[in-house]
């Protein structure tokens, strides 16, 4: 159970990406002039164990399944759905609060963690924590693509098959995109 905690609650943290985000929140407390942590904290945390709880109902009415939420992107809400496959729901809720503690710290000591760090720490921080979430959204994206292909009519396909299928894909969208930014370059 502690091994579950620990894993969901470090999965959450490099996608909540809190210590990825300071120099954002800094420059919303130094406009604002002041962040409500509790209130932030707590806002987040809502929509986190709503979505726990109910976000399978939720894609349900809106016509898509979990793989496919994940498949669309990754972001915490995405992140919360596809740990429901491997992990307690109670695991999740306390990895969510474990991550609610810290971002509420966070939050609350943001002006002397910028003092600590400065701008280039902070910029350090934000790609470090930048490259975690990458690797995390390409596991999660290719778990659950594999595992729409199992429900594809006729069951699985060769990998070799499924490499050529996605290379013609990339390419067609990379020959439209090219292509649209060939013409809007012509036009100007």
């Amino acid at each position: 159970m502690f091994k579950d905690i620990l894993s969901v609650s470090l999965v959450l943290f490099s996608v909540i990406d809190i210590f990825g985000s300071l120099p954002v929140v800094v420059d919303i407390k130094n406009r604002a002039g002041n962040l409500q942590a509790i209130k932030t904290t707590l806002a987040a945390g809502l929509l986190m164990l709503l979505f726990l709880i109910i976000g399978d109902s939720i894609l349900h009415q809106l016509g898509t399944d979990v793989n496919s939420f994940a498949i669309a992107g990754t972001g915490t809400l995405t992140t919360i759905l596809s740990l429901k496959s491997e992990f307690s729901q109670s695991s999740i809720m306390a990895g969510i609060v474990i991550n609610l503690v810290i971002a509420y710290g966070v939050l609350k000591s943001c002006g002397w963690i910028e003092r600590r760090l400065g701008h280039g720490g902070l910029s350090v921080l934000r790609k470090v924590f930048g490259i975690v979430l990458l690797s995390i959204a390409v596991r999660i994206l290719r778990t659950n693509l594999l595992e729409q292909i199992q429900i594809l009519p006729g069951g699985t396909c060769h990998s070799r098959d499924f490499k050529r299928l996605l290379l013609r894909r990339w390419r067609f969208d990379f020959q439209q995109i090219t292509n649209r930014a060939c013409r809007v370059r012509g036009a100007q």
